[in-house]
Parts: C-alpha cells; sequence; structure tokens
C-alpha cells in the first residue's frame, strides 16, 4: 500500500540536505580556519575583509618607508654631528692661531689640522645611505610617505647646508669657501684677517646644529608615526580576525549540534515513510 506521506518526503529529504550542507560548509569553516571563503559567503563581511588588506599591505609600505627614512636620517644626524665637533675644534684652533706668541710655523701646523678637518666634512657630506644614493642629496631632498597624505624628509638637501650661510657683515656665502677662507687667513692672514674669519666660521657651526635640530623633529615624527601605525596594526588584525577566521570552539560546537539535529531528522523521516494508512487509521 502506498505512503500517504508522499508530499512530506521532500521537504524531510530537504532539511536533511540542509542540515548536511551547513555541516559541511562548517567542517570546511574549521579546516581552514576561516568562516568566509568567498564573496558569496558573506558579501558585506568579505567587502570589509578586503578593505582591511588593502589598509593592511599600504601600512606594510609605510612601516618599511620609515625604516627607510630612519636609517637615512640616523645617517644624516651622525654626519652633522662628526661635521659639528670638527667646527668647534677648528673654531678652537682659529683662537690658538691669533695669539702672537705663535710663529708662523705654528700657524702653518695648525693651517694642515683644518685642511684634515674640511677634508673630514667633505667626507661627512658625500655620505652615502644603503642604496647608494647621497643622504644629503643635490636638488630638492627626497619626500617620503609615511602615511596617507604624510610626507616626510629624512634629511637636508646638500644646498640647504652648505649654501647662503651669513658672513655677519650683511654678506652670504657657502661652507666650503668660509672654511678655506679661514685656512688661508691662519696660513697667510694678517691677526685681523683671523678676526674677521671668527664670525662667519662661528655662522657654519650655527648652521649646523641648525640642521641637528631639524634631524631632532625628524625623529619625533618617525616615533609617532611608528607607534600609531604598530598600534593600528593591532586594531586591524584583530577585526580581519573577528570577520574572517573560525571561532573553532564555537564551530565544533554547532556541528555536533547539527549532526544531533540530523540523526533526529533522518529517524523521524524513516519512521514517517513506514507509516501507511492503516496505521494512520487504527
Amino acid at each position: 500500500m502506498e505512503s500517504v506521506n508522499r508530499n512530506r518526503a521532500p521537504y524531510a529529504i530537504q532539511q536533511q540536505l540542509d542540515i548536511s550542507r551547513i555541516i559541511s560548509e562548517k567542517q570546511q569553516e574549521v579546516s581552514t580556519g576561516q568562516k568566509i571563503d568567498q564573496p558569496s559567503d558573506d558579501p558585506a563581511a568579505w567587502l570589509e575583509i578586503s578593505n582591511i588588506a588593502r589598509r593592511q599591505a599600504d601600512e606594510s609600505a609605510w612601516q618599511s618607508n620609515i625604516g627607510r627614512v630612519e636609517t637615512r636620517a640616523g645617517s644624516a644626524e651622525t654626519s652633522l654631528r662628526s661635521i659639528s665637533s670638527g667646527l668647534i675644534r677648528m673654531q678652537e684652533l682659529l683662537i690658538q692661531a691669533n695669539n702672537d706668541t705663535y710663529s708662523q710655523a705654528d700657524r702653518e701646523t695648525i693651517a694642515i689640522e683644518m685642511e684634515g678637518l674640511l677634508n673630514t666634512f667633505r667626507d661627512s657630506l658625500a655620505v652615502k645611505d644603503s642604496f647608494g644614493g647621497d643622504v644629503f642629496q643635490n636638488g630638492p631632498p627626497l619626500e617620503i610617505p609615511i602615511n596617507e597624505d604624510i610626507l616626510v624628509i629624512s634629511a637636508p638637501s646638500i644646498q640647504t647646508v652648505t649654501e647662503n650661510i651669513p658672513l655677519g657683515n650683511g654678506g652670504f656665502s657657502d661652507f666650503e669657501t668660509i672654511i678655506t677662507d679661514t685656512i688661508a687667513a691662519v696660513r697667510s692672514g694678517t691677526a685681523q684677517d683671523r678676526t674677521d674669519a671668527f664670525q662667519p666660521l662661528r655662522n657654519v657651526e650655527n648652521r649646523i646644529t641648525d640642521m641637528i635640530a631639524q634631524q631632532g623633529i625628524v625623529g619625533n615624527r618617525l616615533e609617532s608615526a611608528r607607534s600609531y601605525l604598530e598600534e593600528n596594526a593591532i586594531t586591524l588584525t584583530e577585526r580581519r580576525s573577528a570577520l574572517e577566521d573560525t571561532n573553532l570552539s564555537e564551530a565544533i560546537s554547532r556541528i555536533q549540534s547539527l549532526l544531533v539535529n540530523l540523526e533526529a531528522a533522518q529517524a523521524v523521516y524513516g519512521q514517517i515513510e513506514q507509516r501507511t494508512l492503516f496505521d494512520y487509521l487504527g
């Protein structure tokens, strides 16, 4: 005799198929560790994950840029501090050379030491970065992005460091000329020449001191930018994990519950299929 439950069969079968499909999806989540594998799983979450991924890529690049800027800025500051120490020594030598008790031979010895310092200055200003480029570039300084719409200059240009230095009399000159004129004043100039050389030399030191201070500002900006990116990286990672990663304990518990439901549905379906009209009439 035919079952009177033929209309119930499609629904009961579909229910079992739906539960089986959900179980399979949950097992896949447990296996991959991700609950969203394709846009159709959750379009809104997928879009947010994509945006977070792009932001993470950008911030990773900015972190790398900060590291590069820190390296160049560090090289620049080291060079500037070396020049500053040499300029202090050069001023000491200039004062000594203007002592009336010093002979011409003594002044020649001082001039030779000053020339050695000048060569050291030249080397410091020609220092290279890890990519082989000049730290103190010729022309506009290199601007490097370290965040959205934020550019930072890792080191001043060679022109900023060495040009348009005031002489103290209303005129201006450059780093090299002031140093060579100072050496000439020591070697062959008069006492007045050596006296006149002191203020321009002091102004060179002031310029270098200003550049060192600027490097300190760069360092503070980099530290602030790095801290922000590190904190935001944690926030982005946590948000992406909440959207994308499988909660294993929750997923396993859900699978176990679904398996119980599936077994119950199968048992009920089997019992219903075995009943006949006489069972209902009886």
